[in-house]
């Protein structure tokens, strides 16, 4: 973070802290790719035609698969910096610096020298390559591409493409572990987490935090995606191959798959409790929403005392927004996973055309409406996963040229 001296005789320069390698304890959510699983498997379903592909079948999975791999290696070379007031930029790294999307290049060259430093790097490649091949992994190990792309695929192979997912997960997210980005990519646009009074703005200040439309369009976007349940679908999706045995289900493959989206939506209902806010020594916690107020993990009832408001707890208490929000998340879910056609194999294996219809369609209407209904209704809460601590501050480059001494 930039260090501020207040001191009467001078001011000494700010200075960025990146996150040190192996000790950040940066969400690996962010790294994986979420986003771009929880598309696939929301299309994957009628751009396959569950596994009976025509010519248009191949090519719409085809496009599809490519176009949300390149969205994987966009997003690792994206960034999010605040400068020393406070704003978030978004921004993407390019070869000799990192270029903020809502600042024209006049308005960056105050910050030119610390923006050199944040521009695209090998481990960024790195990281994006390893982001690739978990998506083309886990996109490969669903049972409708398999059936339209390898449809003569030998047991053995079909053995790889049913455990590679789960093995590439693992495999990726220890090295995300012991080699972390330093990028915060274009996440959550927090304003709103801090629990102590807001000073008044004056209309100066609120018009330059209205943005330019690029950075709102990348703003709604990521707020959405925090909304929408990425983290079960990518974890559903991971094990769905390797837990339905493809479709060919035993007992066994039912009471796992079952006891699995179970879990996964119960953590959807749970995630919606959650939120994150900046005690009054400037330090995130993470915290429950309970039906009386806010209740902070890991703090005792005096600590909360000591550290929060108790009246502005109680302002983040229970509501019934979150109730609204948590049952769609459950249902984008539910819906997403009924589309798997491994899963209807196991627990539908006499469906007729009318009810797989259904399952193939509904996955992308319901993503659909609860976009709609949390763009209507945006939630006020962080989650668990956010952590604005960690943004790197870019202060300015170009100080004020000093007073001469009067003669």
């Amino acid at each position: 973070m930039a260090a501020k001296n207040a001191a009467g005789g001078g001011a000494a320069a700010p200075t960025v802290a990146a996150p040190t390698p192996g000790t950040s304890n940066k969400n690996l959510l962010q790294q994986l790719p979420a986003g771009p699983v929880l598309a696939f498997q929301a299309l994957a379903a009628t751009f396959t035609n569950q596994g009976k592909c025509l010519t248009s079948n191949l090519w719409l999975t085809a496009g599809l698969v490519t176009f949300l791999s390149a969205t994987c290696i966009f997003f690792s070379f994206t960034d999010t910096v605040k400068d020393e007031s406070g704003k978030l930029h978004k921004g993407v790294a390019l070869p000799g610096r990192l270029h903020l999307v809502d600042l024209t290049r006049k308005e960056q060259k105050v910050m030119a020298s610390e923006l050199k430093k944040r521009g695209l790097k090998p481990v960024d490649w790195v990281h994006a390559f390893m982001s690739l091949v978990v998506f083309l992994t886990i996109a490969g190990g669903d049972v409708g591409l398999q059936n339209c792309f390898f449809p003569f695929a030998t047991d053995d192979t079909r053995q790889l493409l049913r455990n590679l997912p789960l093995g590439m997960a693992v495999m990726t997210s220890f090295l995300f572990m012991i080699f972390p980005t330093t990028r915060a990519g274009i996440r959550f646009d927090n304003n709103t987490n801090t629990l102590e009074p807001a000073a008044e703005k004056s209309d100066g200040d609120a018009a330059k935090k209205e943005g330019k439309p690029v950075d709102k369009v990348l703003t709604s976007s990521a707020n959405l995606l925090q909304l929408l349940p990425t983290g079960p679908v990518l974890a559903f999706q991971t094990l769905a191959a390797s837990f339905t045995n493809q479709g060919k289900c035993y007992r066994s493959n039912l009471i796992l798959t079952a006891g699995l989206v179970t879990f996964l939506g119960a953590t959807c209902i749970f995630s919606s409790f959650t939120d994150c806010v900046t005690d009054r020594n400037g330090k995130v916690r993470k915290g429950v929403a309970l039906p009386s107020q806010l209740h902070i993990i890991g703090l005792s009832k005096k600590e909360e005392r000591e550290l929060f408001d108790h009246n502005l707890l109680r302002e983040k208490k229970l509501k019934v927004i979150d109730w609204v929000h948590a049952f769609f998340t459950a249902i984008v879910f539910l819906t997403i996973a009924f589309s798997d056609v491994g899963l209807q194999n196991c627990f539908f294996p006499k469906a007729n055309d009318d009810a797989r219809q259904l399952l193939k369609n509904l996955p992308l209407g319901m993503a659909v409406m609860s976009s709609f209904v949390f763009i209507i209704f945006p939630t006020t809460r962080m989650g668990i996963g956010f952590d604005d601590t960690e943004y790197t501050v870019i202060p300015s480059s170009d100080p004020a040229p000093a007073t001469k001494p009067a003669p």
